[in-house]
């Protein structure tokens, strides 16, 4: 948590359930960087909403959601939401209905999409994102879809590429910058947090987002 705080992180809500482990994840990195991740869920498996909890969320101007934790808690905070919802489809997993017809912008990844499609038909999301890894990423709307080129850095480590984007998409969408702006930022970001070894310790700061790449975008 102390970390977390440093970065100017609002930790008020962050419980401690006593009894259960942290959740962790266990990470394999090949020599491209690629990786495979196995997790443990712990005590994000029994997370729930409490009264703050869910009176920050319906107050809330955007909400990113992911899969790590109870699917019937990710279901009820993208229910109470106000503001724009935002759910990350991971780890990959068929999703219900209820779940998508309350959804924004559902960001994926390939193998991710094609899970969460599973159940047939095109899912009715306004936005649909899907990561690329160097190929970029691509935005599909009712208007259409295209794409965002990534910039060109040296891998290291693709573990928490992801939660990059998705914390950098989130942020941008926040300041006010439309989805093409947002995916572009948030492109670069989650590029950035591949030019390092782990998932916390190689997460690009903002000052970290006009550094480490070989071209600009």
């Amino acid at each position: 948590l102390e970390a977390l705080a440093e970065e100017g992180v609002d930790v008020a809500l962050v419980d401690v359930l006593h009894g259960f482990t942290s959740g962790v994840a266990l990470i394999t990195v090949d020599d491209v960087g690629e990786n495979t991740i196995a997790v443990h869920p712990g005590a994000n498996g029994r997370l729930g909403l409490t009264r703050e909890s869910r009176a920050l969320i319906e107050r809330a101007d955007i909400v990113l959601l992911q899969l790590e934790v109870p699917l019937a808690t990710v279901i009820e905070a993208a229910t109470i939401a106000t503001g724009t919802v935002v759910l990350n489809a991971a780890p990959a997993m068929a999703l219900p209905v209820e779940l998508t017809e309350e959804l924004d912008v559902l960001i994926v990844n390939e193998h991710e999409r094609s899970v969460a499609l599973e159940s047939g038909g095109e899912l009715a999301v306004p936005i649909v994102i899907t990561t690329l890894g160097a190929a970029g990423a691509t935005i599909m709307t009712p208007l259409g879809t295209s794409g965002v080129e990534a910039p060109e850095v040296e891998v290291v480590d693709a573990t928490g590429a992801g939660d990059a984007f998705c914390g950098a998409f989130a942020e941008a969408l926040d300041r006010g910058e439309d989805t093409v702006d947002a995916v572009a930022w948030a492109t670069r970001a989650g590029a950035l947090a591949t030019t390092g070894m782990g998932a916390r310790t190689a997460m690009p700061t903002r000052s970290d987002m006009g550094r480490r790449t070989k071209k600009a975008q």
